[in-house]
């Protein structure tokens, strides 16, 4: 598995123009030309602010919106509101698995035989939970166990935050018996 903290030639063609990220990959191995992907009228399903978390862990703050078809992004939500281009975006059907992490989320991105990973980061937690719940409704079914929370790999590690659109609830307390 590649760790595409974005660019570079991964999921988003115009990162991969400023050179954000990863390595080994030329921008046109990427996706098709924005020019046919992108629509008119998009319908947008959700959007906001999200960054994206490079390899060395810096976060570039930019502008997503996700329609059925993409995650697309922009410097600033006047760009999109103008009808700009976006400047980059991901191909949904090429996504992989979803996994949850924090107040953000992992995309694995399948592109010509290799697994790219692209971490996003919300501002809150109620940015991430509504990310969460859009991405579960429009790839949850499709992806099925591949959307998924982080594992938890050490003890008392893992994420401070459980989004409760990505969490089952909890089972039910037991009743603790009665003291004589």
């Amino acid at each position: 598995l590649e760790e595409a903290a974005m660019g570079n030639g991964s999921a988003f063609q115009a990162i991969a123009r400023e050179g954000l990220g990863v390595a080994g990959i030329s921008d046109d191995e990427a996706f098709v030309p924005q020019e046919s992907l992108i629509e008119e009228d998009l319908q947008i399903l959700h959007q906001g602010p999200l960054a994206v978390i490079r390899k060395s862990g810096e976060r570039l703050p930019f502008h997503f919106a996700l329609t059925a078809d993409l995650l697309a992004y922009w410097d600033h939500a006047e760009q999109m509101e103008d009808g700009m281009d976006p400047k980059g975006y991901v191909v949904l059907s090429e996504v992989v698995a979803f996994v949850i992490h924090g107040r953000g989320f992992s995309l694995h991105v399948r592109h010509e035989l290799r697994t790219h990973l692209m971490k996003f980061g919300a501002p809150d937690d109620a940015g991430a939970m509504q990310w969460v719940g859009a991405f579960r409704d429009l790839l949850g079914e499709s992806l099925g166990e591949n959307f998924r929370e982080r594992r938890r790999g050490r003890r008392g590690g893992g994420d401070s935050m459980r989004c409760a659109a990505a969490s089952a609830p909890p089972p039910p307390a037991k009743p603790r018996p009665a003291s004589p």
